[in-house]
C-alpha cells in the first residue's frame, strides 16, 4: 500500500485515496487505491498472503471469501459507472512499481499525447 501511494505521489498524482483494506494477522492481503483524476481504481493483491490463507483458520478464510465476493460486486458497479480497474498482483516493491509503470492510464495526459502535429516541408 505504501509503495503504491509513494510511487503515485512521485509521479504527480495528488488525488489518491485508499479504501477497502483487507488485513489478516497484520498483513495486507488486498487494498483499493483510487486515482480520482484518472477515474482509475488500482486493485492490489498480495499473492504471498493470498497463498498463505490456506494455512489460516476457517474464520479468516471465510473473511477472505466474503471480501473477494464483495470486491467482485464492487468492481462490476465501478466499471458500469465508467471507471477502470487495474490489478496489481505482486509482493516485491520493484515488481509493484514495474506493474504501475506499465499501466497506460497512469501515463502522460492522453490529451497531450493525442494532438495532431503538422510539419511544414520546403
Amino acid at each position: 500500500m505504501d509503495v503504491i501511494r509513494q510511487h503515485l505521489r512521485t509521479r504527480g498524482f495528488a488525488s489518491v485515496s485508499i479504501d477497502r483494506i483487507l488485513r489478516i494477522d497484520d498483513q495486507i492481503v488486498s487494498v483499493d487505491v483510487f486515482v480520482k483524476d484518472r477515474n482509475l481504481l488500482i486493485k492490489y493483491w498480495n499473492p504471498a498472503e493470498v497463498a498463505n490463507l490456506g494455512t489460516k483458520d476457517v474464520a479468516r478464510q471465510r473473511a477472505y471469501a466474503q471480501y473477494k465476493q464483495d470486491w467482485e460486486q464492487f468492481a462490476q458497479r465501478y466499471k458500469q459507472t465508467g471507471g477502470e480497474v487495474y490489478t496489481v498482483t505482486a509482493s516485491e516493491p520493484q515488481t509493484i512499481v514495474a506493474a504501475l509503470d506499465s499501466c497506460t492510464k497512469l501515463g502522460p495526459d492522453d490529451s497531450a499525447t493525442s494532438r495532431l502535429v503538422l510539419y511544414a516541408k520546403n
